[in-house]
């Protein structure tokens, strides 16, 4: 369980390493990353860009309206089954075609006798060619403690495989200091993706990965499934209608004391 608990504190802000009071994460993956055991720099193109990987947010799939003109995706993750008690909300937007954009986020969350709170703010923008570099700020609340930490985000385009990585808490503003995370997307075939993150690759407080593959046999329908370090898993769904989707997710705690928990998101487009 040592390593499956500190995936979550990287990924899920540390509400299984509450002790940590997830000193060096930026947010809530949205369920989509959940059923990919959180495996996403290097795949994330929504709204979760924000807290995976600032630099995505310069590259957004959120519609398709003409060049200039603003698109938006609003999304709101809950944990319908478990015991985290914690629930997400995310917000992005960028001028389609402009090659940069802007995301916000926001998380509760009440395990046992703990509390916190916290939210994001970043900016992404196209660098080089196939380059983008992401920049955000992030404030957490707890009940006798905060901080503000600095995140930088990068994305790589390649050829049929994508890079991604962060540098959370870049001035070292608590006690674990910089944490190093790298990541890859790679499409396999037609429909299939595969994804796999390295967190905390300096292992500065404990280095582990989460890897994930999602099939999608049509554009409104994917599964997905993921293992974390150690053989826990996860598995999730999706459904896209037009402007909305809906994106369910099952993760495994492997702990006999917690419950394993199940998270939806909804989004919206406009």
């Amino acid at each position: 369980m040592r390593t499956r608990s500190t995936l979550l504190a990287v990924v899920v802000v540390a509400l299984v390493a509450a002790s940590m009071a997830s000193a060096w994460d930026t947010g809530l993956p949205t369920s989509r990353y959940m059923g990919l055991a959180g495996a996403g720099l290097a795949l994330t193109r929504d709204a979760s860009a924000v807290d995976m990987n600032p630099a995505a947010l310069a590259v957004l799939e959120i519609g398709d309206k003409p060049a200039g003109a603003w698109e938006f995706q609003l999304a709101g993750t809950f944990e319908v089954a478990g015991d985290l008690d914690v629930w997400g909300a995310n917000f992005a937007g960028s001028p389609a075609g402009k090659n940069w954009g802007l995301g916000f986020s926001y998380y509760d969350a009440s395990p046992g006798s703990y509390d916190y709170s916290g939210w994001t703010v970043g900016y992404g923008r196209k660098g080089a060619e196939n380059t983008l570099l992401g920049a955000s700020m992030t404030r957490f609340d707890e009940d006798s403690w905060d901080e503000t930490i600095y995140n930088i985000g990068g994305l790589f385009l390649g050829n049929g495989i994508d890079w991604g990585f962060m540098l959370n808490d870049i001035t070292e503003e608590t006690a674990p200091g910089m944490i190093v995370s790298a990541g890859a997307a790679a499409n396999l075939a037609p429909g299939w993706t595969a994804v796999f993150d390295a967190f905390d690759i300096s292992d500065r407080f404990d280095q582990c990965f989460g890897l994930g593959v999602e099939f999608a046999p049509k554009d409104n329908l994917a599964f997905r499934a993921g293992m974390f370090e150690g053989g826990d898993w996860s598995a999730g769904v999706g459904f896209k209608a037009d402007r909305f989707s809906i994106d369910l997710a099952y993760v495994e705690m492997g702990d006999e004391d917690a419950d394993d928990s199940i998270f939806v998101t909804a989004s919206t487009n406009f």
